[in-house]
């Protein structure tokens, strides 16, 4: 077998297989998930979990290359199969990714629980297997509804998929037919179960004149609210856009001009509305009724009435066809089935199907993104979780120290009391061991020590007196003596 071809089956037979093992992988990463969130004290068994989860993953992914033998191994089907699992799951994340944005985006209108936008999720995505338009793409119709002012999300489904359902049968955007659509439904206060009559009238607008349904979508909307405001049916209008465009009118012209006619004819002028008396004619709340009343005019003479040149050709094309448009509105009112019977025809085609079947892979894709966003969110978690374990260990250490720092400083403060305690007894202790104070003599001990020491004195003059004398005597000796002598001489 060439090797393109054992490549392209060993291709296929992974796209089998991982058909068959997404639920499997799905389970694990959402068991995973759930584990991950689990209180900081059963982190570690989280992780082990994970791990075991994993190796189950890897089971689901890994094993297939027995099933697809040696000739595809020898052909490089397996590292392309392996590119191909890569690829896929990349895929799925961006899928998924892509969805989930999109679902945030419409809940900023619709403001719904998280179960409830999961269940608008879904109903998008059995949308997408209904008809050939991606999830994304109705998830922005959804929003684009929303935007309208239709806050009733089982009302907005029933819409987007009428809108949807209209863009394929008429080849347009989902976006430009659920302008159109809801324009119709708001401007005439229609419910959505009337949604598949505006979509039946819009696709006989097509049938019956030169147009389509993307030219319609993207003119029509400016013509609507005049015919409300006119009193003109939905119907009306469409048939006179559908007569007009057979008429030589392109879509956005016949548009214009036939809301520029309205204008006129609803308020005219005061010249105009003098010129309809003459005429003879009478604006009627039925249009086919006045139109044929302008049958016969000159061109000038409807210019009189309607300023606006093309505006006035367009009355002038409607009068003088106004069995065309009588047929036109009647086949508006009587178009039940036509979108439909377009959007049957367009179901069959080979695009379509594959669309469909592209929807149909791409709804397992994010449910597996879904998975693998269930996983990162758990990782997160679990890292969240082992973070706080950690700030919580830190915590704890911290207060820990701060504890020792307070009880320290409790001791030392005891410690200090203790030596202030035992320095003042210490005080006391000496001051009790000083001798006492000498006692205050009385008055008559102090007369007694003044006799005493006057006594003393007394004494010690007397003591002098007498060495004075004995000194005076002993002098008086001496110089006697010394006399005797010197007399003894002479």
């Amino acid at each position: 077998m060439p090797e393109g071809t054992e490549t392209l089956a060993v291709e296929a037979r992974l796209k089998d297989f991982m058909s068959q093992n997404l639920k499997v992988i799905q389970d694990n990463i959402e068991k995973f998930s759930l584990t991950g969130t689990k209180s900081m004290n059963k982190v570690s068994q989280a992780t082990s979990r994970f791990d075991r989860y994993m190796v189950d993953v890897r089971k689901s992914l890994g094993n297939f290359a027995k099933q697809f033998g040696p000739a595809a191994i020898a052909a490089g089907g397996l590292a392309k199969a392996y590119l191909t699992v890569t690829n896929q799951l990349s895929d799925a994340v961006r899928l998924h990714v892509a969805f989930d944005r999109r679902l945030r985006e419409i809940n900023t209108i619709a403001r719904v629980s998280e179960t409830e936008l999961k269940g608008i999720g879904e109903a998008l995505k059995d949308m997408s297997l209904r008809v050939p338009k991606s999830a994304d793409e109705l998830g922005a119709g959804f929003y684009q509804i929303l935007s309208a002012g239709i806050k009733d999300t089982d009302q907005a489904l029933r819409l987007l998929e009428e809108s949807a359902r209209l863009s394929v049968g008429g080849l347009a955007e989902t976006s430009d037919t659920v302008k159109i659509v809801t324009g119709v439904v708001n401007a005439y206060g229609l419910e959505a179960e009337q949604a598949t009559r505006v979509s039946d009238v819009l696709f006989k607008t097509v049938e019956n004149g030169v147009t389509t349904i993307p030219e319609l979508a993207s003119s029509l909307g400016q013509l609507i609210p005049v015919a409300r405001a006119a009193n003109v049916e939905f119907e009306t209008i469409t048939g006179a856009v559908a007569t007009l465009t057979t008429n030589s009118f392109a879509t956005a012209e016949a548009v214009v001009t036939l809301k520029n006619a309205l204008f006129s004819l609803r308020a005219p002028t005061p010249q105009a509305a003098k010129e309809l008396q003459n005429l003879g004619i009478v604006i009627k709340d039925d249009l086919v009724e006045t139109i044929k009343q302008f049958e016969g005019l000159e061109l000038e003479q409807i210019s009189k009435l309607i300023p606006e040149k093309r505006a006035a050709q367009a009355v002038l094309a409607l009068a003088n066809n106004w069995e065309t448009l009588e047929k036109n509105i009647e086949g508006a009112y009587e178009a039940g089935g036509s979108a439909s019977k377009a959007f049957r025809e367009q179901l069959k085609s080979d695009e379509a199907n594959i669309k469909l079947l592209e929807n149909t892979w791409d709804r397992l894709k994010i449910k597996l993104g879904s998975g693998v966003g269930a996983l990162i969110k758990g990782v997160r978690n679990y890292g969240s979780a082992w973070s706080r374990v950690e700030e919580g260990r830190k915590e704890a250490g911290k207060t820990f120290i701060q504890r020792v720092r307070e009880e320290a400083a409790a001791l030392a403060k005891v410690q200090e009391e203790r030596l202030k305690n035992l320095a003042l007894i210490a005080k006391q202790k000496k001051e009790a061991d000083k001798p006492p104070p000498p006692k205050k003599p009385s008055e008559e001990e102090l007369e007694q020590v003044k006799a005493a020491q006057m006594r003393v004195r007394e004494a010690r003059i007397s003591l002098i007196e007498d060495e004075r004398r004995q000194e005076f005597e002993m002098l008086k000796l001496k110089h006697e003596k010394e006399l005797q002598q010197i007399e003894g001489n002479l």
